[in-house]
């Protein structure tokens, strides 16, 4: 009876063990395949997708910079296109687009935006350049020297502008990115000149989207920078300039969201100029900024 007694206590032991054992090893197990599930849906962020918005820079009305019979409109729809290529197909962004990639065209979205909001879009450019005074007066921001300075745009250029910021604070975007190429005066404008290289600009440090505009504008700079190099021009040589100017990047601290431009190039570089070279050179600037996005957003 006792030795009966014994063996069941050592078997009844036995399989409690084995019960501990199998339990610790299911939690590891399921532990384990939680924490690579949620990994993987922290990286796909299949239900909550970015939403960029593309604003390929300059329109038929103000074609930017021009390079023999390359105008800036043109090269910044191309390579516009290419980006959205790669962000569409990567399936965790949203592309909007202010203008067509083929025609040029402001796309719908953004020509019945301008004529439908046309009172609320200049009410909002007051509105924001009162409000910078107010700041200025008060000490609340201190005005920063422009490192370098941009040609003024026109009357309609600027509405169009401020109207881009306004229905990107209207529709809380991730991102709004300016595709802008350089260019410089010099006597002759056909003739190549003597700097290269990409350059981009954030909103100044005081400004209420500039950090998580630099934060990505450093992870676009860092994966460019790979593929191209920092533009030579003196006062763009850090890479990455700071500003209170450009409406693009909320002057008057008018945007709520954050913007980049990126001057990808400048349009007399081979590369850019050359229509054989740009159907290679454009799509590398494409993936580097497609990876750029991928770093900030899904690589934190």
């Amino acid at each position: 009876m006792n030795i009966v007694s014994k063996k069941n206590l050592e078997l009844l032991i036995f399989i409690i063990a084995l019960a501990l054992l199998s339990w610790a090893g299911f939690n590891y197990f399921t532990k384990n395949l939680e924490e690579q599930i949620s990994t993987e849906i922290s990286f796909n962020h299949s239900d909550d997708p970015k939403l960029i918005l593309l604003v390929p820079g300059h329109d038929h009305e103000s074609y930017g910079g021009k390079f023999r019979e390359l105008k800036e409109e043109q090269l910044t729809r191309e390579l516009a296109r290419e980006i959205a290529k790669l962000l569409e197909a990567d399936g965790r962004f949203k592309i909007v687009t202010t203008r067509d990639f083929e025609t040029g065209d402001y796309t719908d979205e953004f020509s019945d935006f301008f004529a439908s909001s046309e009172t609320q879009i200049i009410h909002f450019k007051e509105s924001a350049k009162k409000a910078m005074s107010a700041l200025l007066a008060t000490g609340g921001i201190v005005r920063e020297e422009a490192v370098i300075e941009h040609n003024l745009v026109t009357a309609d250029t600027g509405f169009r502008l401020y109207g881009i910021n306004k229905w990107a604070n209207d529709k809380k975007v991730d991102l709004a990115l300016h595709i802008h190429f350089n260019d410089y005066p010099r006597d002759d404008m056909k003739v190549v000149g003597k700097y290269v290289g990409f350059a981009m600009y954030v909103p100044e440090d005081q400004f209420g989207n500039s950090q998580t505009s630099q934060d990505i504008a450093q992870k676009l700079y860092n994966s460019l920078d790979n593929v191209t190099a920092t533009s030579t021009f003196p006062l763009e040589s850090g890479g990455i300039i700071k500003s209170q100017d450009l409406i693009a990047v909320g002057a008057n601290n008018s945007q709520t969201h954050p913007a980049v431009l990126v001057e990808y190039g400048y349009m007399y570089e081979p590369d850019y100029y050359i229509a054989d070279r740009r159907t290679k050179s454009l799509p590398r600037l494409a993936r580097a900024t497609h990876k750029g996005l991928v770093d900030y957003f899904y690589k934190k």
